[in-house]
């Protein structure tokens, strides 16, 4: 086995881990060349890895089918490697698909520092198929464990999340209240699959704006206006420290669809500082 496989997937997981999947992709795929086909001491371990990187690179890019068959060629390699049903998991969750996702983390039979990863994945697959007192429990269970990479979520209440929005709406200028007139605007616990499901989004998103942004002939929607802007609170929470941590993403995140019914883009919002 060329001795450079083994460093080449290292450096993959290293690219994988800080968030860099293109980076990724090109070193999982390098170590996959340089392991060639012959068998040898220790090859199928470092295919395993390069796959399993390449799936979540592939995942993270939203090439759903190209992530389908590298988990095809982990299963075919290690199919109760507990990383690898983590992964899967995740991936299946993104799809919207809580049932598989649930299914995947059951059979992981994770011992040390990976069973806080497994807890919390549970935890936040049932928030999102709305089981929120079990999520709640896994969330503390994960945070006994773990309490430094999974802090339990700060919570309040559906009063004070109203009152926050209706302090931000009330520090907008009056044209912009303008024009969000006609604009329904929805705080909700988390992403709906009948109404939020969509290609272009997935489970964990902290809002939306769907419609048509001021200036452009509106159609009506089924729900009668010319849009809606969605807010996920529990999406919100998930990360937060206390609640001046909440009430910020509550407020950034409107901000930014807002600008999305103004008619900026992502680069625009960027420029705005609303990205």
């Amino acid at each position: 086995m060329p001795a450079d496989a083994e460093r080449l997937v290292e450096q993959a997981r290293e690219a994988d881990d800080s968030g860099d999947p293109a980076l990724a992709e090109k070193l999982a795929k390098q170590a996959l060349k340089a392991l060639g086909k012959s068998p040898a001491p220790g090859r199928d371990r470092l295919a395993f890895e390069a796959h399993l990187v390449l799936a979540g690179a592939y995942s993270a890019a939203g090439m759903a089918p190209e992530a389908e068959r590298q988990f095809e060629a982990c299963a075919k390699i290690s199919p109760d490697d507990p990383g690898f049903l983590m992964k899967k998991a995740w991936f299946r969750m993104l799809e919207w698909d809580y049932e598989a996702a649930q299914e995947l983390l059951e059979r992981c039979a994770p011992d040390g520092e990976l069973e806080a990863e497994v807890v919390y994945a549970r935890a936040v697959v049932s928030e999102l198929a709305g089981d929120f007192a079990r999520a709640d429990g896994l969330y503390a269970r994960a945070g006994n464990l773990d309490p430094d990479a999974f802090p339990k979520p700060f919570r309040i209440s559906a009063r004070a999340a109203d009152s926050a929005v209706r302090k931000l709406m009330a520090s907008l200028t009056g044209p912009v209240r303008e024009r969000l007139r006609d604009v329904v605007i929805e705080l909700v616990e988390v992403p709906d699959r009948k109404i939020d499901r969509s290609p272009d989004l997935n489970p964990l998103i902290c809002g939306y704006f769907y419609g048509f942004p001021s200036g452009e002939s509106p159609v009506p929607l089924e729900c009668g206006a010319p849009g809606i802007i969605r807010v996920f609170k529990r999406n919100l929470e998930r990360d937060a420290a206390d609640f001046a941590d909440v009430e910020e993403e509550i407020r950034a995140t409107f901000y930014h669809e807002i600008g999305h019914v103004l008619g900026f883009d992502e680069d625009g919002l960027d420029d705005l500082g609303l990205g």
